[in-house]
């Protein structure tokens, strides 16, 4: 184990390595209280060594995330992230639950998106996501748990089932 130092904010909530790259490392965190917030997803390139928030890693209604996003202004100035996922089979997709939704970076978090979902009411806490590899589409199967419950895509965060339907509902980890 080493320590590093440099992560900014120091509130931090997951840290995932990407198992083709050990160069490239995220990590997410609570809201840190600052003007010029540092808080949310941030990545490394470097194994650690220094950080970046990356440009679209809060979301910005109509540049990166699906016409309708519905996500409250002090949810958006005021980002945290919390799980982690990565794609086993394609470790470029990494998905993140935050208090927006979920975030999908495709890039190996490069660029980011931001989906909801439950679209019908708007965006809350994914506190957890889990992604494995494969699936009916080939786009892997990614499960998320947050306050509306626990969902499931099949196809890369497009569309997502669950909540009180066929996935139980209520709170989870």
């Amino acid at each position: 184990w080493v320590r590093l130092n440099r992560h900014l904010p120091v509130a931090t909530w997951d840290v995932e390595v990407d198992p083709s790259n050990a160069s490239f490392v995220y990590a997410t965190s609570f809201y840190d209280g600052r003007v010029n917030s540092l808080s949310g997803i941030q990545m490394s390139t470097d194994a650690g060594n220094t950080w970046t928030r990356p440009a679209t890693a809060v979301p910005n209604p109509g540049v990166n995330t699906p016409a309708g996003f519905n996500c409250a202004v002090e949810r958006r100035t005021e980002p945290s992230a919390f799980g982690i996922g990565i794609r086993p089979d394609a470790s470029n997709n990494v998905f993140i639950g935050t208090n927006c939704g979920v975030a999908i970076s495709t890039d190996s978090g490069v660029t980011w998106t931001f989906v909801d979902p439950t679209p019908a009411t708007p965006a809350t806490n994914v506190w957890d996501v889990v992604v494995q590899g494969g699936g009916p589409t080939s786009q892997g199967i990614v499960d998320i748990c947050g306050d509306d419950g626990h969902f499931r895509s099949t196809d890369g965060g497009n569309n997502w089932t669950g909540g009180s339907a066929a996935l139980p509902g209520g709170r989870c980890s």
